[in-house]
């Protein structure tokens, strides 16, 4: 009688195990083939199995080892490779991978085969560019612990080069650009004001300007008396000494005065009655002044009572009124304070940041050209 054969599909079970340990249950003999209960077996080939006395054989199966699922997580930077238990894998984009990878045979498994499930993490390397303002004596030093040569780096003005480690170990490098604030620096007139540094990245004036006169620029950084600039004073029949007034207050600038006569549409920064490499305030500039709560940057002194001021920016914005032509007369004194700042909405009218003492956050308002109103001044140069 010829041999009579059926083929039964069976589905193998695989299932997970934490460690290396064989499986209790094994489904063939798998160490070179043989005959164990009527069952052949050799690793890759069908294995038959004989119905009791019938002279008949079923072939069951496909002989396998056991598989032993065990599942990886691993992390590597953007730049980095992995090559472990049968992997391998780089130029992966940032984020979370999966992967799988069958190791036949495995010795330490007692030549079970293992199916590798990955789960990776690639982490970004970071290379950005990033500005920073500080005092000239207050250049930090960088701790090496942060950094990837272990080696501490003394910050200087102008580029830097910081390639910092991260929390998985990527490079992140920064090109990272130091401005100096100086502590203090001088009008065309040779009258002194000193400085604070605002939002960790600009550098203004922290008293309000005063003086007569444009300045001329010299190529090798110095600076000459220039032009006469349409200034204002406080009138001694608005307020009592006008002397004294003007040396605590600062003088109030026309926007002609105060900008130079700059064309509006003109690109950058407008030196206008600013010292040699300062400006006026940039739009940019004014803005973030602007989110800071009036109490943050007025002074706790001359204004009107009562007030929360706490100046803890160190801004030290006093009310100096302004000027207003309308009425040909000084206003606001002890409860009002503008400075003037890039965006002119047309010929007769600039842009300029308002901090009354009724308001708890200063506006960006426009206001007539020829109104008079304070002018801080920004150091020029702090990269876009």
């Amino acid at each position: 009688m010829r041999n009579i054969f059926y083929t039964v599909l069976v589905t193998l079970s695989l299932f997970a195990t934490a460690s290396a340990q064989v499986p209790a249950t094994v489904h063939a003999i798998v160490s070179g083939g043989g005959t164990n209960n009527n069952v052949y077996s050799a690793i890759g080939q069908p294995f038959f199995r004989q119905y009791g006395n019938e002279n008949i054989e079923l072939s069951d199966g496909v002989a396998q080892a056991q598989l032993v699922v065990e599942e990886i997580t691993a992390e590597i930077c953007q730049d980095g490779t992995y090559t472990e238990r049968d992997f391998d894998l780089s130029n992966l984009e940032p984020g979370t991978h999966e992967f799988e990878s069958y190791q036949l045979h495995v010795e330490e498994l007692n030549n079970y085969d293992r199916l590798n499930k990955l789960i990776i993490n690639v982490y970004e390397v970071y290379e950005v560019e990033a500005s920073h303002m500080y005092h000239a004596n207050e250049l930090p030093v960088i701790p090496g612990n942060l950094l990837q040569d272990d080696q501490d780096v003394q910050l200087v003005e102008g580029w830097n080069e910081l390639n910092y480690k991260s929390v998985h170990g990527c490079d992140s490098m920064v090109h990272y650009f130091v401005l100096l604030c100086p502590l203090s620096i001088e009008d065309a007139d040779g009258n002194p004001y000193n400085t604070l540094v605002m939002d960790e990245l600009y550098c203004w004036t922290k008293e309000n300007m005063h003086t007569l006169h444009y300045a001329d620029c010299i190529a090798d950084g110095t600076q000459s008396q220039g032009g006469d600039a349409e200034g204002l004073v406080y009138h001694s029949f608005q307020y009592p000494n006008e002397t004294e007034n003007l040396n605590t207050y600062g003088r109030l600038y026309t926007w002609n005065a105060a900008s130079g006569n700059a064309d509006p549409a003109t690109e950058g920064y407008v030196r206008g009655i600013c010292p040699c490499g300062w400006h006026i305030p940039t739009a940019e500039e004014k803005a973030l002044l602007a989110l800071h709560p009036a109490e943050e940057i007025n002074s706790t002194e001359l204004w009107v009572e009562p007030n929360n001021n706490t100046n803890s920016t160190g801004f030290a914005a006093l009310p100096a009124g302004y000027y207003n032509p309308a009425l040909s007369r000084f206003e606001g004194l002890r409860s009002n304070t503008g400075f003037w700042a890039m965006g002119m909405e047309s010929a007769s009218n600039a842009s300029a940041v308002i901090i009354p003492y009724y308001c708890d956050s200063p506006m960006i308002e426009s206001h007539l050209a020829s109104e008079a109103l304070s002018v801080r001044c920004v150091r020029d140069n702090v990269p876009k």
